[in-house]
């Protein structure tokens, strides 16, 4: 009798090995049952869905013993459960990762658009203030002119009379000038016409003794 219940002790350390608090999966597209005992018969407590986290402590018969994310203690099914996250939950977890990457890239290039603006605007405030200074260096040199002329107002009306009368002579040497032109135009065509007419007269002269064979008509 006590060398079975040894034997029997000896079977429930084999098929029951405890584990530290170790942490499994649910397999991929499965809702798993709770059990309230290692046993399919038993009652189920809750089901749980794939890629639900669970806590193992023990395993019995090809039922393990957990604990779910709720608190819930009790058994399932080891043959369903798996160390390494399944595909779904890979899949939601960078998904999740995606978006938190695309809201920092975003606000990055919001930063990098608002850097450029300060740039553009300090260099568009540089062109301004250069701008303005040039502007007051122009306004003191006319300021200075304007008081040069000002200060020599009676100087600069004697030289306007000055070049008004050599203005005047220089308009009648131009005039004269002109004249002269003209008549040098109108006098030399009418001195090639009077010249044409009369070796025009010389002419005709000439061919007429010719054909009288020397002799003059008187």
């Amino acid at each position: 009798m006590k060398n079975c219940f040894n034997i029997l002790v000896l079977l429930f350390i084999f098929n029951t090995s405890s584990f530290a608090q170790e942490f499994a999966y649910v397999t991929d597209s499965l809702q798993l049952r709770v059990y309230s005992n290692a046993s399919a018969d038993s009652d189920v407590l809750q089901t749980i869905d794939s890629g639900d986290s669970v806590e193992v402590f023990a395993t019995q018969g090809g039922f393990s013993q957990v604990t779910t994310y709720d608190g819930t203690v009790g058994w399932v099914k080891s043959a369903f459960l798996v160390e390494e996250p399944p595909a779904k939950l890979l899949y939601y977890s960078v998904s999740e990762k995606n978006k938190e990457l695309e809201t920092e890239i975003d606000t990055l290039k919001n930063g990098v658009q608002d850097i450029a603006t300060v740039i553009d605007n300090e260099s568009e405030t540089n062109k301004i203030s250069e701008l303005q200074t040039a502007l007051a260096k122009e306004q003191e040199i006319n300021q200075k002119l304007q008081k040069q002329i000002a200060n020599s107002g009676s100087t600069q009306t004697i030289k306007v009379a000055n070049i008004s009368s050599h203005a005047q002579v220089g308009g009648s040497k131009i005039r004269l000038y002109y004249e002269n032109k003209i008549l040098i135009l109108i006098g030399l065509p009418l001195g090639l016409i009077i010249a044409g007419f009369l070796l025009g007269i010389k002419l005709s002269s000439w061919r007429m003794k010719k054909r009288l064979h020397g002799f003059s008509l008187k």
